[in-house]
């Protein structure tokens, strides 16, 4: 199943749950709560219905790094596909929730960036209205313009991807796109921007380079 078709069924699964209708998984919402671990169970549940990937959770990664105070150590990556064999760690998976702080998103973006597997940023929003998606793109164009900077001055020959996706349980909405990060800060705001109308416009079924998985 390719990563795409988790995605969607996921954002299926999350929207479903949320608005009481039946879902593939068992998983329930809690009361009224929404954060990322729903997301993260509800993605880990399609990897198990299908036959691509295994999976990890809280994967090491192979880089060290210093978010606050002294020293660096290895951090941790949400979730992690690998091949069935275990043998190829293949795409990294950060899920956030809602309206997280600058150096929340930060710091998960450099994690994607500077290790070597595939990236996806999961974003789980209740709702979603003029101003919700601008305002997280803005931490996001900030942190991936830095990391990307900083990539590239160690390594010329860098290059990434990040597959955003962006899920509105509320709206209904689940939509993907996909940022080459060689993207000029200009470009990385349209794509952002792009996502923005999107989000609001699920009828459009794309605008750039993002894409409405669900419905």
């Amino acid at each position: 199943m390719p990563i795409r078709d988790l995605i969607k069924e996921t954002c299926e699964d999350l929207i479903n749950l949320y608005h009481g209708h039946p879902a593939r998984t068992k998983f329930c919402f809690p009361s009224s709560r929404l954060s990322e671990q729903e997301a993260r169970f509800c993605f880990a549940a399609s990897v198990e219905r299908g036959k691509v990937y295994r999976y990890a959770v809280e994967t090491p990664t192979r880089y060290k790094y210093r978010f606050k105070g002294k020293g660096s150590r290895r951090a941790q990556t949400d979730l992690s596909l690998w091949s069935l064999d275990c043998k190829n760690q293949l795409i990294n998976i950060e899920f956030k929730a809602n309206n997280p702080s600058y150096n929340n998103i930060d710091k998960d973006i450099q994690k994607l960036l500077k290790e070597t597997p595939e990236a996806v940023w999961f974003h789980l929003l209740l709702n979603a209205n003029a101003g919700t998606f601008p305002t997280l793109a803005q931490k996001f164009t900030v942190a991936v313009d830095k990391h990307s900077k900083i990539c590239l001055k160690v390594d010329p020959t860098w290059k990434k991807k990040i597959l955003f996706v962006v899920c509105s349980v509320v709206k209904g909405v689940g939509m993907a796109g996909e940022l080459s990060l060689l993207a000029n800060v200009t470009d990385i705001k349209v794509f952002f921007d792009d996502g923005a109308t999107l989000l609001l416009n699920p009828h459009l079924r794309t605008k750039g380079n993002w894409q409405v998985l669900v419905p």
